[in-house]
């Protein structure tokens, strides 16, 4: 099982660094868009001028969500692949703790902090 444990372990490694690259590109992309009709202004020429061009960067933008989708969609599938070779469910580095009774947990605090 440990043999396992560690693949699992390399795979997220991998995964979690995927969603990462993702989601900085997606931050870096939504700045571009963001700055183009700045960039046309600051530049004084009419809005026609990079037009094209901002038209790209949003579908860039668009796209780089479609994969994020993606990448969020094989999270859940590596999930439902660990649960058939019988890995036991780990916290290998993301923003959540799993599995998800952690939340359910914190909840039941708040619950009997609100009682007293």
């Amino acid at each position: 099982m440990s043999d396992r444990i560690e693949v699992a372990r390399n795979v997220a490694t991998r995964l979690l660094a995927t969603e990462a690259a993702i989601d900085a590109a997606i931050a870096s992309a939504a700045e571009l868009v963001g700055y183009l009709p700045i960039a046309r202004q600051e530049a004084h020429v009419s809005a026609a001028v990079g037009q094209p061009a901002l038209e790209q960067a949003i579908a860039t933008l668009t796209i780089l969500a479609e994969a994020r989708q993606r990448i969020v969609d094989t999270h859940q599938s590596l999930a439902e692949s660990g649960r058939q070779a019988r890995i036991p469910e780990r916290n290998f580095g993301g923003f959540v703790d799993k599995p998800h009774h952690h939340a359910q947990a914190g909840l039941k605090i708040v619950a009997e902090e609100h009682a007293a």
